[in-house]
């Protein structure tokens, strides 16, 4: 495999012959344009960075010099320093139009990046043209950097997170006291929060949230609270949120929120509601399925689309906590998960665009898995990594391909250093897929784990799994969610941070996140039993008659990976 970026660096080593401070750079414009004489409608740009609000991973403490860059189709702009003295940087005259990215790197020995922001895509316009963006420590660090915010809303696991269209992340809904799916299955979850946060996806900062008191149906909160829910993002923009659980029952309710002004809107009712079940866009709309029923889990598919909502086919096995992957072709394949009796299930099954039902894959996967992950790979291939392979065993820690064209399951050679079940594996735009935290023991216990490894594909056919970082906190049952940068964000979830009073070296070791004398400590928040008038007094955020409740290990953080 060839080294990651070093075509990219070159290039723009070979363009970096000077080197400016302390001023507007006068942008060199691309040279075709030059030659062509082509007279560019141009604007200003200022870029302003946002760091961690860890001290501890400033992204430009190793770094000798800060360098900034334009790109964007048949176009380079710059690079050129700028002052690290107000993390400001200014290029003038940059020419207009979409599809544009910026680049801000902090530069250690010999120039080699040791820190890196990117945004999405933007338009630069003619005029003043300002933007704020995050800058952490890339990969080699060995370690995610945390975000510009350091505390989120409310703590929340078992959410949903959805990237908008303008780049920004929907947070909605889940959990914010501990509990774990499988722990008890007699039990209902508790009630989950109706609260939302919306994560602006260049500065990752907090763009909107609801009151951190949330009523459900209020202004600014979801509908309905609810947790084993379905979020997703339709072709007009808007997020279609459709069933779970709200802690009482199971939720046959459907919400559509509005990213023009971030409101929740009630809508069609599902024919059956439905827990912990998957769902993918459609050209009409969204398709649920499968999931945990009322009575049972034979439960048939719905389609939402123009408000209404259409019976589609039925799994051949009823499952939940299973996996949906729709191919190239449209095809959809549904993996693992755990029947009506408990059993994790290894079938495979395939609904083909246009069929009137599922059907059996000839193979089974190489071993039965729930609460695993499924990555698409460039190949047209599905890697189906970790997950439970029964609910009394610990967490899988094997990898296997399912290439669906020729119906083959194959177990990779390597696996994994982790066993791990509620990770979260992302496919990166170089081909690596990253796997995130998860469980590492059964269904009753084992703490999330802080781990994160990389799976690397050579063109050989060999397979390389290695420990790449670590997270910031450990966690499971949080959402990972691709930015347009590339970048890879990392919300909330079930934590094995330290409470108050337990040997730390980081704040963010600290459920409190305080830590003073290598003691986790409440800072300037009151700990259990202490008075309060309202949540915010307290280290736990729970304020019940004048006094503060325990901290709960549940992650009110985020982490980015920066590469």
């Amino acid at each position: 495999m060839m080294e990651r970026h070093s075509a990219h660096e070159r290039h723009v080593a070979a363009l970096d012959g000077r080197r400016l401070t302390g001023r507007p750079i006068r942008a060199a414009l691309l040279a075709a344009l030059l030659l062509l004489g082509c007279n560019v409608d141009s604007g200003d740009l200022t870029v302003t960075v946002v760091k961690s609000w860890e001290a501890v991973q400033d992204p430009f403490l190793a770094a000798k010099s800060i360098r900034v860059r334009v790109d964007g189709p048949g176009l380079l702009v710059g690079p050129a320093e700028f002052s690290r003295n107000d993390g400001r940087g200014i290029l003038s005259e940059v020419p207009v139009g979409a599809n544009r990215r910026i680049t801000v790197e902090g530069l250690g020995y010999e120039d080699n990046p040791v820190s890196r922001g990117r945004t999405g895509r933007l338009e630069i316009r003619e005029g003043d043209n300002a933007i704020e963006l995050f800058v952490g420590l890339i990969e080699e660090a060995g370690a995610f950097s945390s975000t510009s915010v350091k505390q989120l809303l409310v703590p929340r696991a078992f959410h949903s997170a959805t990237r908008l269209g303008d780049g920004s992340v929907l947070i909605c809904g889940g959990i914010t006291t501990d509990w774990q799916p499988e722990n008890d299955k007699g039990s209902p979850p508790p009630t989950p929060t109706a609260t939302m946060e919306r994560i602006d996806g260049n500065s990752l900062r907090v763009l909107v949230a609801s009151p951190a008191t949330c009523k459900p149906g209020a202004t600014g909160c979801m509908v309905s609270g609810r947790v084993g829910h379905s979020a997703t993002l339709l072709e007009s923009g808007n997020v279609l949120v459709a069933g779970g659980s709200d802690g009482a029952q199971l939720v046959d309710r459907v919400e559509i929120f509005s990213p023009d002004d971030n409101r929740f809107v009630r809508a069609a009712e599902l024919n059956s509601p439905r827990l912990w079940h998957q769902a993918v866009p459609s050209a009409d709309g969204a398709l649920l399925v499968g999931g945990e029923a009322t009575a049972g889990m034979a439960l048939p598919g719905e389609l939402f689309s123009g408000g209404e909502v259409e019976t589609k086919p039925a799994l051949k096995q009823g499952r939940r906590a299973f996996t949906l992957t729709r191919l190239a072709d449209e095809t959809l394949v549904v993996a693992g998960g755990i029947d009506q009796t408990g059993r994790v299930l290894d079938t495979i099954e395939l609904l083909s665009p246009g069929s009137p039902t599922w059907t059996a894959a000839m193979v089974k996967m190489k071993a039965p898995r729930a609460h695993h992950s499924a990555s698409l790979m460039q190949d047209g291939t599905i890697v189906f990594i970790g997950g439970l392979p029964s609910l009394d065993a610990p967490g899988n820690n094997s990898v296997e391909r399912f290439d669906p064209q020729n119906d083959v399951t194959r177990l990779l050679t390597a696996n994994l250093g982790t066993q791990r079940w509620g990770h979260s594996a992302t496919l990166l735009s170089d081909g690596r897929v990253l796997v995130v935290g998860g469980f590492s023991g059964n269904r009753l216990g084992g703490a999330p784990t802080a781990v994160v490894e990389q799976i690397t594909f050579f063109d050989s056919g060999s397979v390389q799994i290695r420990k790449l970082a670590s997270l910031r906190h450990a966690r499971a049952g949080h959402t990972a969610t691709m930015l347009d940068s590339g970048f890879l964000l990392v919300v909330g979830g079930f934590a094995a941070c330290a409470l108050l009073g337990s040997q730390c070296t980081l704040p963010a070791d600290c459920c409190s996140l305080s830590c003073a004398g290598g003691k986790c400590s409440s800072g300037t928040c009151a700990i259990a039993g202490e008075t309060c008038t309202a949540p915010a007094d307290c280290c736990s955020e729970k304020c019940e008659s004048g006094s503060c409740g325990s901290l709960s290990r549940m992650v009110k953080t985020a982490e980015v990976f920066v590469y």
